[in-house]
């Protein structure tokens, strides 16, 4: 019984062993991204120090098919060592120029190699480039108001405005269509300018708004009756001095 419990045991733990290697088989899809433009590494990981990429491609106007390898060699000032630390290594690194096609990649440190899982060929060619969209658009504003103690009244006004707008594209690999994304992003104001006065009028102000606008009491009889106060006091003290002095 016990002999059987540890072959059991065995059993188990040869077929957790060997998940792995299943799951990355050659013929898996790849982690790293082959795109037009060069071979670019998950998030996270570089090329390491003595790594290799080995592509195979065609050429354009070429029905031979192509080898192309790069060793990262850190010594003597060899041209794979620039690559060290890397994410991300492009076509020309390898000297495979624009309008190839490419068919079979390998990555040292990755079990899955494109081609090998029923990719399509990529052809070698520029990312495209994000474009950009203006836009324009004129709105009339709110009333704007200037308050005018002087007179009382409130002047209100209202201007017509020209917007400006803009929004640009996001370009992405999509790894399942093998092909690049453009996704466009939201509209936002770059500037907003006044252009001309289209309506104005005057208003007479209230009470309450002669006292928030201006600073003064909602009528002007208590300021009146306060100077008057204020001169009678001053009259009287006058007074009383003269007769004091006689």
């Amino acid at each position: 019984m016990r002999n059987k419990i540890i072959l059991t045991l065995l059993g188990i733990l040869a077929l957790l062993l060997a998940a792995p290697a299943a799951q990355a088989s050659s013929d898996s899809p790849t982690p790293y991204l082959v795109t037009t433009e060069g071979v670019q590494l998950p998030a996270g990981d570089t090329f390491e120090a003595n790594g290799h990429v080995n592509v195979r491609f065609y050429a354009p106007d070429d029905n031979v098919q192509r080898s192309a390898g790069l060793h990262f060699d850190p010594n003597n000032g060899h041209p794979g060592g620039q690559w060290i630390g890397k994410s991300f290594i492009p076509w020309s690194a390898f000297g495979i120029e624009d309008g190839s096609e490419i068919r079979w990649v390998q990555v040292h440190g990755y079990n899955e190699h494109f081609g090998e899982g029923g990719q399509k060929p990529i052809p070698v060619t520029p990312k495209p480039e994000a474009d950009r969209e203006t836009r324009t658009s004129t709105y009339v504003g709110a009333w704007e108001e200037t308050a005018l103690c002087e007179t009382a009244e409130i002047r209100q006004e209202r201007w017509s405005y020209l917007l400006t707008e803009e929004r640009t594209q996001t370009v992405s690999w999509n790894p399942a269509a093998q092909s690049w994304n453009t996704t466009w992003g939201n509209w936002t104001v770059v500037s907003e300018e006044k252009v001309e006065k289209v309506e104005e009028q005057t208003l007479r102000m209230t009470d309450e708004q002669i006292a928030q606008l201006c600073g003064m009491p909602p009528t002007g009889a208590p300021l009146i009756g306060a100077a008057a106060l204020a001169v009678g006091l001053l009259g009287g003290g006058i007074a009383l001095a003269v007769r004091k002095r006689r």
